[in-house]
């Protein structure tokens, strides 16, 4: 579950107000293969972030946005910077990044570049 799983109670709240006859059952994904369950029909819908392009998937409406944070111990070079643009912490940085999410997702928030190229 996303931390601000809290944010989405008032979506599940309504789905249920609208369609009564139907069956709302929240479940936690396995991030290893995240789109298995979807693709076998186990799930109906996923609410995914980042966005995902996958070709055998319709994409809906953007239901929230979180802020990003940096976590870094206190001796990391970036743990004394104000704000940080998400290519200097590309793998070839110092920072590791390591997304298990499929490379559609990763890129949103693990970049394949950084400031001086690949």
């Amino acid at each position: 579950m996303p931390f601000n799983v809290a944010d989405l109670h008032a979506y599940w709240k309504a789905f249920r107000t609208r369609h009564p006859q139907w069956e709302l059952e929240v479940r936690q994904l396995v991030y290893l293969d995240p789109f298995a369950r979807l693709r076998s029909g186990e799930f109906d819908v996923l609410v995914l972030w980042p966005p995902i392009e996958e070709p055998d998937f319709t994409v809906g409406p953007t239901l929230m946005r979180d802020p990003r944070i940096l976590a870094v111990t206190a001796e990391h070079p970036l743990a004394q910077r104000s704000s940080v643009r998400l290519e200097m912490c590309s793998p070839t940085s110092s920072t590791p990044c390591r997304p298990t999410f499929p490379t559609t997702g990763s890129t949103a928030t693990c970049p394949s570049t950084h400031r001086g190229g690949d």
